[in-house]
């Protein structure tokens, strides 16, 4: 046949070859990319993992703090409570004793 004809297709197929290939290492560079990034994005992670253990365990403490200070206010509500309840019945058994004034 006529070489002209059949040199065209195959310098087309070469051309998408090449675009081919260049997508290929372009894909590659993009991985090996994505892999140098990776242990950064790893370590990223564990610091993340890291401060958010650090800020629980923070909360825990907080929050036993504050359990223990809610424990130690309702002590002393229930002795102010039993303090003023004496009270209450001293003043009314001195005040039984006083004649009342009419």
């Amino acid at each position: 046949g006529n070489p002209a004809s059949q040199q065209r297709p195959e310098h087309e197929d070469k051309s998408a070859l090449l675009a081919q290939l260049k997508d290929y290492k372009d894909q590659i560079a993009r991985l090996e990319k994505q892999v140098q990034s990776a242990p950064k994005l790893t370590a990223d992670s564990e610091q993340k993992l890291a401060d958010a253990c650090h800020q629980l365990d923070t909360q825990v403490l907080a929050n036993e703090s504050l359990s223990r200070q809610v424990e130690y206010l309702q002590s002393q509500l229930q002795q102010s409570l039993e303090a003023e309840s004496a009270a209450r019945t001293a003043l009314q058994m001195s005040a039984a004793k006083v004649p009342c004034v009419g």
